[in-house]
């Protein structure tokens, strides 16, 4: 079977075992699109589209803007009269329903918008649900449309109610047949309210630091997973089976498993602005997490992870690369304790509990070569088992420390910046260090098989 057959027989396999019942819209739809746009909306008011419109306008075709309005049972009810409202606003005076009584397709002046109405009371999702399922269900049908030939760009894009897409969003460079996934630049912009606005651009922070020392430690998994700024090729999100259907870190989920299938594509653009707002959207989105910060008594002593971790991190990939080339693991593991010194029995101690030497050891039993050993190995140790080493030498010796002493000892900024900087400006500076990895090849890609 060829690569082409292949992929189209895993689409129409997933569509067919594991995609949800609003696959069915795509056989109501006849006409043709450039690319899809994938939104889930809960809790947002009329007006969504207009921070889309400078994109929608400048995209080179007709844009599907594809908005799933949803709530939780046990926020139906009282969020329905907004939802309300905003779905007869996407519906507008043009609308042609859908099959069903909750799907209709409208024309707006740049864009056609399919509205998918999950929020009404009697058509909710189950309580434990949310953006998870609501994006799976934008993106499910974005693949069925693409499967149909409605859609001409192989990629889904995924985005949020509060982002303001740049003029290029929809132009992007040619991408190879490898790339699987594809993370945007993002900035979050003001929202009015000065403590959930200093606090978010405090977490903002807090994420560029991570994705910096993942980088520095040469981690294939250095890019950012925030669900407003990624697109999905749709041939690997049915490879993947894909968004979980939960109520939060489906965007990091979703961009693991991409990244074992394909390349991650960071793109380097002008950023998508996202609005600062106190959300309790997600338990672990952006929103909820400025409310957190905001609550604090003293933010300068937010906890950033120490960064002694990220080095250590470093030997381990730099192991992995060594294994994959030997497949000596006695020496390999002496070179290894030898290097950690100090380090090595808190490390070995986290590497037991992940079962780590006996995953080399599988894994050089089933591999043949160098690149697919290594490939492996990186299946194996991958953006999870990144965070579970994280953590695990955070709680044996590598505490996390208050911020501006964190980024004083990571090297992505000199002491006196991290010292007196601005938060505004340390986001600034490691924004310009990520758009340096990104524009070094145009698309700089990471790809846990390479």
């Amino acid at each position: 079977m060829s690569a082409g057959a292949s992929e189209q027989h895993s689409v129409q396999q997933y569509l067919a075992r594991h995609a949800t019942p609003e696959v069915r819209l795509a056989d109501s739809i006849s006409e043709r699109y450039r690319a899809v746009l994938v939104v889930p909306a809960f809790r947002e008011a009329p007006g969504l589209l207009a921070q889309y419109r400078t994109a929608l306008a400048q995209a080179p075709g007709r844009v599907l803007t594809l908005v799933v309005v949803n709530a939780a049972q046990a926020h139906a009810q009282a969020s329905w009269p907004l939802h309300r409202e905003l779905l007869e606003e996407l519906r507008g005076a043009s609308a042609r329903q859908l099959g069903s009584v909750h799907a209709w397709l409208a024309q707006h002046a740049d864009t056609d918008v399919l509205c998918i109405d999950r929020a009404h009371p009697e058509r909710c999702f189950p309580d434990g649900q949310g953006v998870g399922l609501a994006r799976r269900i934008g993106c499910d049908v974005a693949l069925a449309l693409y499967a149909a030939g409605r859609i001409e760009d192989p990629f889904v894009y995924c985005t949020d109610a509060d982002a303001e897409l740049p003029a290029g969003y929809f132009g992007r460079p040619a991408l190879g047949a490898d790339v699987a996934g594809l993370v945007f630049p993002f900035w979050h912009e003001p929202g009015g309210d000065p403590p959930i606005d200093a606090a978010t651009a405090l977490y903002e922070l807090g994420l560029r630091y991570y994705v910096d020392g993942l980088a520095q430690a040469g981690s294939p998994f250095a890019f950012h997973t925030v669900g407003s700024a990624l697109g999905v090729r749709a041939s690997a999100y049915a490879a993947v089976r894909g968004f979980p259907k939960r109520l939060a870190g489906e965007d990091f989920y979703v961009l693991n498993k991409l990244a074992k299938v394909g390349t991650i594509a960071r793109l380097a653009q002008a950023p998508i602005r996202l609005r600062s707002r106190a959300s309790l959207r997600s338990v672990h989105g952006t929103g909820a997490a400025a409310v957190r910060l905001a609550a604090q008594a003293d933010a300068s002593e937010t906890p950033f992870y120490h960064p002694g971790i990220f080095p250590l991190l470093g030997l381990w990939l730099g192991t992995l690369a060594q294994f994959a080339r030997t497949r000596r693991l006695a020496l390999v593991r002496a070179e290894f304790e030898a290097a950690a010194g100090d380090s090595s029995a808190a490390l070995q101690e986290v590497l037991g509990e992940l079962g780590a030497w006996p995953a080399l050891e599988q894994a050089a039993a089933q591999c043949h070569g160098a690149p697919a050993l290594l490939g492996r190995l990186h299946t194996w140790f991958d953006a999870f088992r990144t965070l579970k080493l994280v953590h695990g030498l955070r709680q044996r010796g590598w505490p996390s420390l208050p911020f501006r002493d964190a980024l004083a000892g990571s090297g992505c900024c000199t002491s006196e910046q991290a010292r007196h900087a601005t938060i505004d400006e340390l986001r600034s500076l490691l924004q310009a260090r990520e758009a340096r990895r990104a524009a070094l090849f145009g698309v700089a890609s990471t790809h846990a098989g390479t």
